[in-house]
């Protein structure tokens, strides 16, 4: 399945990432669903799709809280979350953030204006978000995350880098494509009134839909580790 190829540089922290395209067409048969949304500023959006985990777009403020005490909702950030939290899990857990570098200062999640990128060009093309399948390999990879943010405490430091790396690259993961297709924005660009969106998610063929959702079949990203 979607395999991250990652830039090395000193640090994976700030490393970047080339998602697989679509003209990168891996051996085996995953599966999609799409499905379309639409929010205006402050209105949260949900969809489950299948496996315990729902797609939410949480309202947020990227505003300068000087300039805008009152904090206007001017945007949203994009996570995928478990339903039903059990063990080791909490609701707050996000499977798209350990599955897309850099750890650090990643504005690919906010739907809106965030690191000096304007929200009206991140909504003027197709996003594309990796994320983790299933708990255990959540787990597994959110260990390898702490230790490549925190190395000092890691059991190998000098390693901690290439471990999440290596972590990441033996599992499977599914690919969310965030696709604006009208929206309405105010300040020059930098906050979202009105959005309309579709979302077009590849699985692995293990991976279990919503039943509310109807999966078809397609082929996976290439596998590049």
């Amino acid at each position: 399945m979607a395999r991250l190829i990652v830039l090395l540089v000193s640090n994976v922290l700030l490393a970047g990432v080339a998602l697989p395209t679509d003209n990168s067409i891996g051996p085996r048969n995953c599966q999609t669903v799409t499905f379309n949304g639409d929010v205006v500023a402050g209105q949260p959006f949900s969809r489950e799709i299948g496996a315990g985990l729902v797609l939410n777009l949480l309202p947020q403020s990227f505003v300068d809280a000087a300039t805008d005490p009152a904090k206007e909702l001017t945007g949203w950030r994009i996570e995928l979350q478990p339903i039903h939290p059990a063990g080791k899990l909490k609701a707050s857990d996000d499977f798209i953030y350990p599955a897309n570098t850099p750890l650090r200062f990643n504005p690919r999640q906010d739907i809106g204006t965030s690191y000096g990128t304007p929200a009206d060009e991140k909504l003027a093309h197709t996003i594309k978000y990796a994320f983790i399948t299933n708990q255990s390999d959540y787990l597994r990879v959110m260990a390898a995350v702490e230790g490549a943010l925190w190395p000092y405490s890691s059991k190998n430091p000098d390693g901690a880098d290439a471990n999440y790396l290596d972590t990441l690259s033996k599992i499977d993961l599914g690919e969310i494509r965030f696709s604006p297709t009208r929206f309405q924005t105010a300040d020059g660009g930098k906050s979202i009134r009105s959005l309309q969106f579709r979302v077009r998610v590849v699985a692995p063929p293990a991976f279990i839909f919503a039943k509310s959702l109807t999966p078809r079949a397609t082929d996976c990203p290439r596998q590049t580790n």
